[in-house]
């Protein structure tokens, strides 16, 4: 399984927020600071489909021409669908933390919006942010690929309280600490994807 930092990629530009030419970080944003969506829709990618070539310049260039880039980083709500073609993959959207389940376990594979709210503190993010749902394990926990897992000292709390589990670039969760993380800002939770 291939991880994709966004780390990685500080200098590759990825225009944002193009809704409002007015603010200046949409045209100086890059990969690193706010392509977290385009690593996971390559690590799903990969994750599904054997032999994949769709890369991070696939990804900026599928988020622009479809308009995901409009906000600030990916509108996966806009770009699940232009995604799906593009790779020749089934999608669906959901809330209900059941359906990643279901999605696992039939094969696919799952990228999960999460967000912090008032009064909740992620685990994930400290704004919002896209992570990859890979398997569950034998005792009903997600392991998943976080693309900026890296960043220094982002897991420790999470770590310390035990609420993750590291397992080299994996993170494994509970599902109600994923399903907490992702009832945030954002009307859609869950973006399910399958081989065709």
């Amino acid at each position: 399984m291939r991880y994709v930092s966004q780390l990685d990629y500080p200098d590759y530009p990825y225009p944002t927020r193009t809704d409002s030419p007015e603010d200046r970080f949409g045209h100086v944003s890059t990969v690193s600071t706010s392509g977290c969506g385009l690593c996971c829709a390559v690590m799903m990618a990969d994750r599904l489909i054997p032999d994949c070539t769709f890369d991070i310049p696939d990804a900026v260039e599928l988020a622009v021409g479809s308009g995901a880039n409009h906000g600030p980083g990916t509108d996966m709500v806009v770009m699940y669908k232009p995604l799906c073609e593009r790779l020749g993959l089934k999608g669906q959207v959901s809330n209900d933390v059941e359906s990643v389940s279901m999605c696992l376990r039939t094969g696919g594979c799952v990228i999960a919006n999460v967000s912090v709210r008032d009064g909740y503190d992620a685990v994930f993010t400290k704004g919002a942010h896209y992570i990859v749902v890979l398997s569950e394990t034998g005792d009903g926990r997600f392991s998943i690929l976080d693309p900026s897992m890296f960043r220094k000292g982002k897991m420790d709390a999470a770590l310390a309280a035990g609420k993750v589990e590291i397992k080299g670039k994996i993170v494994i969760c509970s599902r109600q600490v994923l399903d907490d993380d992702a009832t945030g800002m954002f009307p859609h939770k869950y973006f399910l994807f399958w081989r065709a």
